[in-house]
């Protein structure tokens, strides 16, 4: 499971950090007790039983004591909740999850990958294509072709956004009737006068015959 991680842009200085030196190394096992838990979770997951099976990961990691989140062996634990959590929509649970999984192993391919699913589930298209990118930089995730995928979709998606750009002042000045002002200190903008409409000659005869009475 997925848990939203603080700031963006941070996804890719983890994937470059080594274990704390008060994390338990990844190589560390689980307790028999825990293992089991974790099995059992996964029995409820694959039998699509998502709400018993995150029910289950939850208990192994509060039997895992207060420093569960700073506990590498974990990983697979917290990674399997953030996948429960998605399935029941849990987003920012699902999240969390996964920026456990990015705290305590971030040379860990399913760490990114679990917290790339959760943001774009949230419709974080461009930090999730970080998240995914940074799982395919790992040693493992290099080879994983739904990694690839995911950041073909995402990128397919993600468009830059229409800039609206001003009226230039020549064209404004063009708008006021200021077209001939502008062309005797712009090149351009002689080219826009040269081409704007001109009142017929004989409206502008009525024109003054009125003002002249």
């Amino acid at each position: 499971p997925y848990t939203p991680l603080a700031p963006l842009g941070r996804i890719a200085t983890f994937a470059k950090l080594s274990i704390a030196p008060n994390m338990v190394s990844a190589d560390a096992t689980l307790s028999a007790e825990l293992t089991a838990l974790k099995d059992e979770g996964n029995e409820f997951f694959r039998s699509g039983e998502f709400l018993k099976a995150a029910g289950v990961y939850t208990k192994a990691i509060k039997a895992a004591g207060k420093d569960a989140t700073e506990r590498a062996e974990l990983a697979p634990v917290f990674s399997n909740r953030s996948a429960s959590f998605l399935k029941l929509n849990k987003v920012k649970q699902a999240l969390a999850d996964a920026d456990v999984c990015v705290k305590v192993r971030p040379d860990w391919e399913k760490s990114h990958f679990r917290r790339g699913m959760a943001l774009e589930a949230g419709n974080e298209d461009n930090d999730a294509i970080v998240a995914f990118e940074a799982a395919l930089a790992t040693t493992t995730g290099a080879t994983n072709p739904e990694i690839k995928s995911r950041i073909k979709v995402l990128k397919a998606k993600v468009r830059p956004s229409s800039i609206h750009k001003p009226a230039s002042s020549t064209a404004a000045a063009s708008s006021f009737g200021f077209g001939k002002a502008a062309a005797a200190t712009d090149p351009a903008a002689a080219a826009s006068a040269a081409s704007e409409p001109r009142p017929p000659l004989l409206l502008l005869l009525l024109l003054l015959l009125l003002l002249s009475k």
